[in-house]
C-alpha cells in the first residue's frame, strides 16, 4: 500500500530550528528590518518564540591579543604556507592509502584495520571539510570578534576530535594483535 503524502501548512520545530541555526550562521539580507516586520510573518513569529523557548548557548568571547594571535598563527599556517600545506594533505592521503592496504593484506584484524581507517577517514573529513576552511576564514580575520571567538572554539573542538580519533588509531595499530 502506497503512502498518502498530505502537504503541511507549517514546518516542523525541528525544520525550524535548522532554518534558524542556519539563517544565523549564514548573513542573509532576507530577513526583516525589524521584530515587528518579523513577527507579522507567521513563520518568523514561530522561529522567534522557538528561539526564545531555546536560546543558543553564549560563546564566551576570546580575548583581542589571543585572538589575533591564534588568528596570525592560521593565517601564516593555511593561506601563507603553500607548498607545505599541500605535503600535509597528501600525508593525510597516503596515511589513508597505507591503512587500506593493510586492511586489504590482514596485517590486523579486519575489525582493528577497519575501525583504523574508519577514524582517520572521520578525522581528515573533519580537517578537510571544517576545520581548514574555519581557520582559513579565521587567518582572513573579516569577521566580527564575536565570530572569529565562534570560529577559535570551532577549530578547538574540531582539533580535540581529530587528537581523539588519532590517538585511538594509533593504539589499535600500536597494541599488540
Amino acid at each position: 500500500m502506497a503512502a498518502v503524502l498530505t502537504p503541511r501548512a507549517e514546518p516542523t520545530e525541528a525544520e525550524l530550528v535548522a532554518a534558524w541555526q542556519h539563517c544565523r550562521r549564514s548573513k542573509l539580507t532576507t530577513w526583516p528590518a525589524t521584530f515587528d516586520e518579523a513577527m507579522a510573518d507567521p513563520q518568523l513569529s514561530r522561529l522567534v518564540r522557538l528561539t526564545a523557548k531555546h536560546p543558543p548557548k553564549p560563546v564566551r568571547e576570546v580575548p583581542a591579543d589571543v585572538r589575533s594571535s591564534i588568528a596570525a598563527y592560521y593565517a601564516r599556517v593555511t593561506t601563507a604556507a603553500r607548498p607545505m600545506n599541500r605535503l600535509i594533505a597528501a600525508t593525510m592521503l597516503i596515511t589513508i592509502g597505507a591503512l587500506g592496504a593493510e586492511l586489504a593484506r590482514d596485517d590486523l584484524p579486519v575489525w582493528r584495520a577497519s575501525l583504523s581507517l574508519a577514524l582517520t577517514l572521520g578525522a581528515v573529513g573533519l580537517a578537510a571539510g571544517r576545520t581548514v576552511p574555519n581557520a582559513v576564514r579565521l587567518g582572513r580575520q573579516t569577521d566580527d570578534a564575536g565570530q572569529q571567538s565562534r570560529l577559535a572554539h570551532m577549530i578547538l573542538r574540531d582539533h580535540l576530535v581529530c587528537i581523539a580519533a588519532i590517538t585511538a588509531v594509533l593504539l589499535l595499530q600500536l597494541l599488540p594483535a
